[in-house]
């Protein structure tokens, strides 16, 4: 829906403008992008030509980046100049950009100002939404007003003190476990970036005292959760005080424990999610030594941005025998990388033959799900400057057995990635490097 409504707003305004050569070949260039949802190539067109842009094409692509980028300063600076200077021309289109501004203060923890955006969307733009999106920012009005309401989530990083800020870490079935303190308990926690809240199960909250203030929160593919607030959570020598979690129920977290190797999460009470990590500035996954460190302070620019986050989901930027690629990425699940029938039929010459049809099955915190898929095999994956070889991808060509298919236009999903020494995630420049 974004990508049509993106389109329609672009040449109007376009029209109206006066640009050099260099201005409308660079403007045309990034809108193809940002239509086509390869935001990788949005991103270092737009950081390499950034002066070379029209004014309203700068605005635009800055809107969009700074919120998936995991700079929401930045995008909120860009849409509120954009509306200010061109809210006139956009009519109804301004809708999505307060959409984009309202999750970029959620990232921000500005709750005040998203209160502001979704109720000034609620009293002045109803004549463009439909009843859908409409109940959608009603409930993400009161959801606010009720984090609003909670003490505000405080970093404390104490690794200038003395205190280690690297924990042990545990490599079972292909997923990362280090020991977490939830409400100064020790927990088995599994690292998990696919996951969007920082999540426990019922059994921990009712022994940990957790306050729910949330118990109907929806999270594909079939389950309800509840949100809930952690006194303190601490990984190493960072504690996070206030930390908002999701509560998950314990059948299904029996049901996890049940899993095979190629189902997804198992035996797991708590896991480390997106929403806790994004606060920090990066983290390293040892494998070799068998450490995670994590850190809070600024880190240096080691290399071009390869990682992304779209509505708090992990995108990975990468080569798949040469042909560039964009994967949700998920530590979370041991299951097999897959690839969406798309990719592998607009690049089929460049990739094994498919396998025959077969039926794969997962189950992770959100639910259990089952999917068709075709198998390829010896397929090489460049991330960064590293490569590694997939001994199996699995192509699923029907969409709705895709994990992804909330976000159709990527490429398909990569899980966790053990045959490297070494795994870096800088938060800050959005960089992920291995070695």
């Amino acid at each position: 829906m974004l990508r049509k409504i993106f389109g329609l707003l672009i040449f109007p305004i376009l029209g109206a403008s006066v640009h050099t050569y260099a201005q409308e070949e660079y403007d045309q260039q990034i809108f193809q992008y940002i239509n086509q949802e390869k935001w990788f190539d949005a991103k270092s067109l737009y950081d390499t030509r950034h002066d070379d842009l029209s004014e309203v094409i700068r605005l635009i692509s800055g809107a969009f980046l700074g919120a998936y980028f995991n700079r929401p300063a930045e995008g909120v600076a860009a849409i509120e100049e954009l509306l200010a200077k061109y809210g006139g021309q956009l009519g109804g289109q301004a809708v999505m950009y307060r959409m984009l501004a309202a999750k970029n203060f959620a990232s921000m923890r500005a709750y005040a100002k998203m209160d502001s955006v979704f109720t000034y969307m609620l009293a002045y733009d109803a004549p463009y939404l439909d009843d859908q999106t409409r109940k959608g920012i009603a409930s993400g009005l009161e959801q606010c007003r009720k984090i609003a309401r909670l003490p505000r989530t405080e970093v404390i990083d104490r690794s200038r003190e003395g205190s280690p800020g690297t924990v042990g870490m545990e490599l079972e079935d292909g997923l990362f476990y280090l020991n977490a303190g939830y409400c100064g308990k020790s927990v088995k926690t599994l690292l998990d970036i696919g996951a969007e809240y920082t999540s426990i199960d019922q059994s921990l909250a009712d022994e940990l005292g957790v306050r729910i203030f949330q118990d109907s929160l929806w999270m594909a593919p079939a389950s309800y959760m509840k949100l809930g607030i952690l006194n303190s959570l601490q990984i190493g020598s960072i504690t996070l005080k206030n930390e908002i979690c999701c509560v998950f129920p314990d059948g299904l977290a029996a049901r996890n424990r049940e899993a095979t190797a190629d189902s997804g999460i198992t035996r797991i009470r708590a896991m480390l999610g997106i929403s806790t990590l994004r606060k920090l500035s990066a983290l390293t996954v040892d494998v070799e030594h068998g450490t995670i460190t994590f850190d809070t302070g600024k880190q240096p620019q080691t290399g071009i941005a390869n990682f992304m986050l779209k509505d708090n989901i992990p995108y990975l930027w990468l080569e798949l025998n040469g042909i560039p690629a964009m994967m949700h990425w998920d530590t979370g699940m041991n299951a097999k990388p897959r690839l969406s029938g798309k990719f592998y039929a607009e690049h089929a010459s460049s990739l094994p033959e498919l396998g025959p049809v077969r039926k794969g099955s997962e189950i992770t915190a959100a639910g259990a799900a089952e999917y068709r898929y075709h198998a390829l095999g010896g397929i090489c994956a460049k991330i960064g400057s590293r490569e590694v070889i997939l001994p199996e991808v699995r192509v699923v060509f029907d969409t709705e057995d895709m994990h992804t298919a909330e976000v159709p236009g990527y490429d398909g999903q990569m899980n966790n990635i053990v045959d490297v020494r070494r795994i870096r995630i800088d938060f800050e420049n959005m960089c992920v490097t291995m070695e």
